[in-house]
Parts: structure tokens; C-alpha cells; sequence
């Protein structure tokens, strides 16, 4: 009947033999519950209410859009926030109650009723939370495979997940390939220490307040450095994709057409006092490669960002300064 009807309004009852072992409570509870398998619906609670007789519940559909409460991130640096997609709602003003009593002091049976109305059929409720399966395939791939290679795996099997979940369960399963500390500097640098056949941990001198990680990949620059001189060198950094407040640099250069990226540097000015500091710690990186790699260029790409333009200047007084087109 319910596929049929563009809204719902049921009103019933029955009589259930008296269980010792189940309080009015219970019973309840073990109704609505049967209602959510039924229906496909899912309702949260309102209220429990206890009678002189027995006990009623109240719930609204969960997928009620005038029920939704507003999101509030936590700004904190430690936060994880949740790695799946939000639900749908609808404006179906869907209510559930359960009320189980005895109708007199001598009754032997209980007296049941249940009523739910929506005023808009919708779809049925479905989790939004990874599958068990999928994690399993993302556990078994996650040494070989990027994220983006497993969304169109996963979503053919499960077409209600989000590439969002996909990326967020893949980085925490392959934290263990990558993750040294608890701290994220430390733990950059100890992975680092690890790879010191590729890279060259750059050492610079912090001023106070300032958190600054640089290193190069080896093979790329040294190419570079037997080069007599490089054209075009791109700068670029991550914005607010870090809970430490930390930003990820990068310099890139241009061979024969392609980006070659030669330097990185994670660096966070966020407890730093002193005016310039950002620029200065930049300086520092770029300083730093050219003593190790004698970088050079005719034209350098930052975006339009004062620290970088500064830096450059300071660096290459002689380079043409370039804005991103798209900054």
C-alpha cells in the first residue's frame, strides 16, 4: 500500500502477550526498529515519555529537512573531520510514535499502537558510511593504487559513495606506509631520512616562531645544475589543506616543455611575531638550493602572493617577475 500513496498516514495497534523479560521500554524500542526495517524509513528520537500505563516514544525522519541541524566544523588543528557524504533530505515532515501499555490493571496483554505520517514519500534511508567491502579492497590496493585509480572500482559496486570518502579512507589506511611520528614535521623528516638516496634534506636556520622542513630531489637538480642556465622556474604552495597550519611550497622548472619539480618546503609562520617572517623563511629555502644546485632563471611564475614576490626579488633581482594568469 505505501508504494501506492504519494504520502503516508498510519495509525494502528495490536495486542502483544506480556514478557516479563521486556519493559514497556524495551518492547517500544524493538517496534520502531521493526517500523525502520519495514519501511526503509529511519527515524530519530525525539523524546521517551513514561505513563502511569507504560511508555511512548516520539521520533522524526531523520532525512527531514527542516530536522537538519548546521554543520560546525571544529577549527581545531587535530581535527578529523568525518570522511563521508551527508545525507539527502526532504521536506517530508516525517514523524514516528510508539506507545506500548496495558489498557487496564488486569489486562494480561499489552496494547501496542504506532503511528507515522510523512506528508512526502522519499527515498528510503541507506548508509553513507564505507562498506566494509570497500575498505577491504582499498586495504588490499592501497600500496599500488591512487585513490582516483580505485573511485571508479568502488563506485561501480557501491554507486551511493562519494570519491571524497574514497580519498579520505585511502589516506588514512596508508598512513602506515608514510606516517614516522605523530608530530607531522618530525615524522616528514624522519620519512626523509629514509629516502636519502633521492632527496637532500636542505638545512636552514629557523627564527623563532617559525616551523620549516626543505629538501630537493637530488638526480632532478644535479640534471639541472649541468645546465648552463634554466628559463622558467614556477613557484606555487597549498592553501588551508593542513591541520598544522603548515603550507607545502614547491619550485618547479621548465625542461624541454614539462615541469621538472626540484625543491619542497613545508612551512608554517602561524606562531611567528616578527613582521617579514614568511619571506624570510622562504628566502632561507631558496638560498639553500642555490648554494646546492646554482638554480638560475630568466623568468620566475609565483602567484600573486607578496612573501613570494619579495622573495624573488631578494633571490633573482635580474629574473622577470611573471603573476599566474590564473592568480
Amino acid at each position: 500500500k505505501l508504494a501506492r500513496h504519494k504520502k503516508i498516514d498510519f495509525n494502528g495497534y495490536y495486542f502483544a502477550d506480556a514478557d516479563v523479560r521486556i519493559n514497556n521500554k524495551e518492547r517500544v524500542g524493538m517496534v520502531m526498529k521493526e517500523v525502520w526495517d519495514v519501511t526503509g524509513y529511519r527515524f530519530t528520537v525525539h523524546d521517551h515519555r513514561s505513563m502511569k500505563t507504560g511508555n511512548k516514544t516520539r521520533a522524526h525522519c531523520c532525512q527531514d529537512q527542516e530536522k537538519t541541524k548546521a554543520l560546525k566544523p571544529s577549527p581545531g588543528p587535530n581535527v578529523k573531520h568525518r570522511g563521508y557524504a551527508a545525507m539527502e533530505r526532504f521536506a517530508c515532515k516525517g514523524t514516528l510514535t510508539v506507545c506500548s501499555r496495558w489498557p487496564s490493571a488486569y489486562a494480561e496483554r499489552q496494547r501496542v499502537s504506532i503511528r507515522m505520517k510523512h506528508e512526502k514519500k522519499h527515498q528510503a534511508y541507506y548508509s553513507v558510511a564505507l562498506p566494509p567491502e570497500a575498505l577491504w579492497i582499498i586495504e588490499e590496493n592501497v600500496e599500488r593504487s591512487t585513490p582516483t585509480e580505485l573511485v571508479g572500482r568502488i563506485q561501480a559496486l557501491y554507486r551511493n559513495l562519494t570519491s571524497a570518502q574514497v580519498h579520505r579512507a585511502w589516506t588514512e589506511k596508508s598512513q602506515v606506509l608514510w606516517e614516522r611520528r605523530a608530530d607531522q614535521l618530525p615524522s616528514a623528516r624522519a620519512l626523509l631520512a629514509e629516502c636519502g638516496d633521492e632527496v637532500d634534506v636542505l638545512d636552514t636556520v629557523m627564527e623563532e616562531g617559525v616551523e620549516q622542513l626543505c629538501w630537493a630531489y637530488k638526480k632532478l637538480a644535479k640534471d639541472l645544475k649541468k645546465d648552463e642556465f634554466t628559463k622558467e622556474i614556477a613557484m606555487d604552495a597549498t592553501y588551508r589543506t593542513n591541520s598544522k597550519h603548515l603550507k607545502l611550497y614547491a619550485i618547479i622548472a621548465e625542461v624541454d616543455g614539462a615541469g621538472v619539480p626540484i625543491g619542497y618546503c613545508l612551512l608554517s609562520t602561524a606562531s611567528a611575531l616578527n613582521p617579514g617572517k614568511r619571506k624570510r623563511a622562504l628566502l632561507r629555502w631558496a638560498t639553500a638550493l642555490q648554494e646546492h644546485y646554482d638554480l638560475d632563471s630568466a623568468f620566475v611564475h609565483p602567484n600573486q602572493d607578496v612573501a613570494e614576490i619579495g622573495m624573488v626579488r631578494d633571490w633573482w633581482p635580474l629574473a622577470k617577475i611573471q603573476i599566474c594568469w590564473w592568480h
